[in-house]
């Protein structure tokens, strides 16, 4: 007996199909418009089913067949979208479909970069895997928001990882051009073990 998942992609298939005797055939702008309405009407798992007929049909989905579906969700702390298509392809974290973006799409961008780092820092994966995404979205010239980066700080401090939150706070102060008296003062803080007054500075000087 056939499984659900043979059965859906066999109905893409005759989908497809149908739209190719008509004399219809989608390109890739028809799939990222598609998947682009179907996000800003909510429907999550058609979105991602329509990405899987897209790659079906030997298409390639780019930066804005991504960008187009995160950007939907981007306010909201967990990403659905995502979410939807790590269920379909058995993932367990948010940097295996980020991942997979790289290798299909063209390199990320920090709207892409922000997102999974939200998702992360918000439980979505193992703490050091948050620690290690951080790193390479700032070495790659993003720097994470500030809400985000506050709840993988607080994980950091209740898991005695001080000396990993005091090495990416350091990043950050670099990588966004503080002043030398803001690093003054957040180092000061670090220093003497003041981690809430060193991030409510961090947040203020953002």
């Amino acid at each position: 007996m056939a499984s659900a998942k043979t059965r859906k992609l066999k109905k893409q298939k005759r989908s497809s199909t149908r739209w190719n005797y008509r004399g219809f055939l989608p390109n890739l702008v028809t799939y990222n418009t598609l998947i682009d309405g179907l996000c800003k009407s909510k429907r999550v798992e058609d979105a991602a089913q329509l990405m899987d007929q897209m790659i079906l049909e030997g298409l390639k989905p780019d930066k804005f067949t991504y960008n187009s579906i995160l950007a939907h969700f981007c306010r909201a702390g967990y990403n659905p979208v995502i979410q939807a298509l790590f269920r379909r392809r058995r993932n367990n974290g948010f940097v295996r479909l980020f991942r997979e973006m790289q290798e299909m799409a063209n390199p990320p961008d920090a709207l892409s970069y922000k997102i999974v780092f939200r998702g992360l820092s918000s439980g979505g994966g193992p703490i050091q895997e948050a620690v290690d995404f951080s790193v390479e979205m700032m070495e790659k010239g993003h720097i994470p928001e500030f809400s985000s980066f506050y709840n993988l700080a607080e994980g950091l401090y209740s898991l005695s990882m001080e000396e990993t939150l005091v090495k990416l706070v350091g990043m950050i102060t670099k990588k966004a051009n503080f002043s030398d008296s803001e690093v003054t003062m957040i180092k000061g803080f670090l220093k003497i073990r003041k981690f809430q007054d060193a991030l409510a500075t961090l947040g203020v000087s953002k």
